[in-house]
């Protein structure tokens, strides 16, 4: 763990054969990662904290922000975020960012203090624990990531509870994906420092109300706007315009629940660099130019986005190179992209997502569901390109241009006053198609999409 290594090799080290026996062990002839994760206290994770698909949280100081000359707690454009002492770091072996985020979970005492937010006073939120005397008299405290973790755990809880809120008869079958939650969380964390991930906090602090408010955000916006689950198959790639007012950041974030990365069954060394990744899923944000009224978008871009990555340094492992701050990339080692702006021009941006295939010598790629959520942005309407009529003049095949992922309600009016929901669908790509139907006494009518359901 970090600060826990010895520093430098004992030259032989031993490991345990019986109850009372032990081994020694050359360490020139199993070579063994001594430095403890270097000054920098880089690669100091370890399972599961470092598999691909969990959301590994890692902890820091109270976060607090200067407004005036008042100290608050909480975070703002002023806020200091300093890692925990005891906190890990990545890079993962094979170079992945870790941990995802962090979260509270040790006091800042010089700032507890001045506040009056010390262990005993009544009001005191410092991290305590019941002592053994009694279940109600907390006075023990203590601090790591077994806090960090559950705040975000409760955090992800209300999320869920606000979708149950807004849309209280889904089915269990339409729970959102794991991955989904990840790419909330990551989404909408509080980005601190440069912009960017780093290998100590990850993608930032997590923001319990704005990811919350997140969800009321794709429901206003329509279900499955802003929120987002659809596959992609190996070499296939949707792309999808939104726009944004130029006032707030923008952020996209994709995930994916990656499938199992290739067995390591020979292991001569520390720090074993075979990637993990299987499906490789590539995201990019372009920049169209000012909105008009102009349909469709114009194709050429004036200006691209890709998503951040880090330099793991795995060859010399260097503590400034992994320091360095975040630069944007094709990212192929990691199953979470996130791409930010944090001062958009107003306008139009295309949002692509790739699926890239897999890595040499990997397993072989699949189809793969990929969990996107996107911030500081609205959708394009949808476009119904064709309605074409069977011989009975009842049935109709619909097909519409929309962004994936999203629910949409179809209606017929004869009119264009009266309208009545026809149906129900979901963008599972791009281009889709739907067969609608009308009783044979309509020989007019008009068709027309609303988003959500």
């Amino acid at each position: 763990d970090r600060t826990e290594g010895p520093g430098v090799s004992p030259g032989t080290y031993y490991y345990r054969t019986g109850s009372t026996t032990w081994t020694p062990v050359s360490a020139a002839s199993f070579p063994r990662d001594w430095d403890d994760g270097d000054t920098g206290y880089y690669d100091t994770l370890a399972p599961p904290g470092t598999s691909k698909n969990v959301l590994t949280i890692g902890s820091c100081e109270d976060v607090f922000q200067t407004v005036g000359s008042n100290l608050l707690i909480g975070f703002g454009p002023t806020s200091v975020v300093t890692a925990s002492s005891f906190s890990g770091a990545g890079p993962t072996d094979d170079g992945r960012i870790k941990p995802d985020l962090v979260a509270v979970g040790s006091p800042a005492q010089g700032i507890r203090q001045p506040l009056g937010l010390m262990s005993g006073s009544p009001l005191s939120p410092v991290i305590t624990a019941p002592n053994s005397a009694s279940n109600s008299n907390y006075s023990v405290g203590i601090r790591g990531t077994s806090f960090s973790a559950p705040a975000v755990t409760g955090a992800l809880g209300l999320v869920m509870q606000r979708r149950a809120q807004l849309y209280p008869t889904l089915p269990a079958s339409q729970a959102w994906l794991g991955s989904t939650l990840k790419a909330i969380a990551i989404n909408s964390c509080d980005d601190v420092d440069v912009e960017g991930p780093d290998y100590s906090k990850g993608y930032g602090v997590m923001n319990a109300k704005k990811a919350a408010l997140a969800v009321g955000a794709d429901h206003a916006n329509g279900r499955g706007s802003l929120i987002k689950e659809f596959g992609l198959a190996p070499g296939e790639s949707e792309s999808w315009i939104v726009r944004s007012d130029g006032t707030q950041p923008l952020a996209v974030t994709g995930t994916w629940s990656d499938a199992p990365g290739p067995a390591l069954t020979t292991i001569t060394g520390p720090d074993a660099q075979n990637p993990m990744l299987v499906n490789n899923i590539d995201l990019k944000v372009e920049y169209l130019g000012p909105d008009t009224t102009v349909f469709p978008p114009p194709p050429t871009a004036l200006s691209t986005f890709l998503p951040w990555v880090l330099n793991p340094d795995l060859t010399n492992e260097s503590a400034v190179i992994r320091g360095a701050a975040a630069t944007r990339g094709v990212d192929s080692r990691n199953n979470v992209e996130k791409v930010s702006i944090a001062s958009p021009a107003a306008g139009r941006y295309r949002i692509t997502a790739t699926h890239s295939g897999g890595l040499p010598g990997n397993p072989a790629p699949s189809t793969q569901v990929l969990s996107t959520a996107l911030s500081g942005v609205t959708s394009e309407l949808p476009a119904i390109s064709s309605l074409v009529t069977s011989p009975t003049a009842t049935e109709f095949i619909l097909s519409f241009t929309a962004d994936p992922g999203a629910y949409f309600t179809i209606q017929s009016s004869p009119d264009l006053v009266t309208w009545t929901d026809a149906g129900n669908v979901l963008a599972e790509t791009v281009t889709n198609s739907v067969v609608v139907t009308s009783a044979v006494t309509n020989n007019k009518l008009f068709w027309r999409m609303r988003r959500g359901q």
